[in-house]
């Protein structure tokens, strides 16, 4: 795809986005969306967009080219441009993006930045790519916009930039990036062994990708600093667990800036669909 106009179709999702209507008494995100098949717009949209109240940004626009007549193939090499990352849930009797996208037969999204909720975050990404439809992020500088236009709602996820924490923290939050291993012993002696590779630090937490080496599975982790050596964690991941979801939260003592000690509960592919309570060592890798 032309690399101008590829960049004209993420610049005009976020023009979209800054025409968005809330919900009556509710900070709601500013998300636009673009689809754009060859070097052509096919559609734009906007989250609330009449008629559709208090529709997603991404069911408007699906919404509005259905009623043009659009069937699924004429979708197929499409690609969306959303400014905010697709739900993967909503409310009772209606669809989440995520699922919108996947049945319409668009070949590929590019999202602007990642939702903030816990239940969503990352989320999205991960089940459009495991339907095999390419993923790809808005370059940085679109991103700081979106999330700069969207800093009243990343404000009720602790994601504020106005609220950084100070550096001298223990432990530094700024040290903590990089990759570490993690093992919880079950009970009939098998150890668990994760790698965590924290990738990004915003305000009060940390974001990253935690891969379990038994069953190689792949989660979204983010950590939330809480106190003085303290911190919370949760990871979340699409699998082959009973329910579909591998998912877990704990908390960690950091002994140090290198090494800590945590407990906190799981289910999933490797332990089982019944949660279980684990206590587990972290220390930074050297390698």
């Amino acid at each position: 795809m032309n690399h101008e106009f590829h960049r004209y179709c993420m610049q005009e999702a976020i023009d979209q986005s800054r025409r968005s209507v809330s919900e009556p008494e509710k900070i709601s995100p500013l998300v636009g969306a673009i689809l754009a098949k060859g070097e052509s717009i096919i559609g734009r949209a906007y989250r609330g967009m009449p008629p559709h109240v208090a529709g997603h940004a991404e069911f408007c626009l699906l919404n509005g080219l259905e009623e043009k007549g659009f069937q699924r193939e004429n979708y197929f090499g499409s690609t969306l441009y959303t400014t905010l990352e697709p739900c993967t849930f909503r409310g009772r009797d209606k669809k989440s993006c995520a699922d919108r996208i996947r049945a319409s037969g668009i070949s590929r999204v590019v999202v602007g930045m990642l939702d903030p909720n816990p239940y969503i975050l990352g989320n999205g990404i991960l089940i459009l790519r495991q339907l095999n439809i390419e993923v790809e992020l808005f370059p940085p500088d679109m991103m700081a916009e979106i999330e700069n236009i969207n800093n009243s709602f990343l404000h009720q996820y602790g994601w504020s930039k106005g609220e950084e924490i100070d550096s001298g923290t223990f432990p530094n939050l700024n040290n903590l990036c990089g990759k570490w291993i993690v093992e919880a012993p079950l009970p009939d002696g098998t150890i668990i062994v994760d790698e965590v590779y924290i990738q990004r630090r915003v305000a009060n937490r940390l974001y990253g990708v935690q891969i379990n080496l038994n069953a190689q599975i792949e989660s979204l982790f983010y950590i939330t600093y809480i106190d003085k050596g303290i911190v919370n964690y949760t990871f979340r991941s699409k699998s082959n667990s009973p329910n579909g979801l591998d998912h877990g939260t704990g908390m960690a003592v950091f002994k140090n800036d290198n090494e800590a000690i945590g407990y906190g509960a799981s289910r999933g592919a490797v332990v089982g669909e019944i949660p279980q309570l684990l206590s587990f060592k972290i220390r930074r890798s050297e390698n």
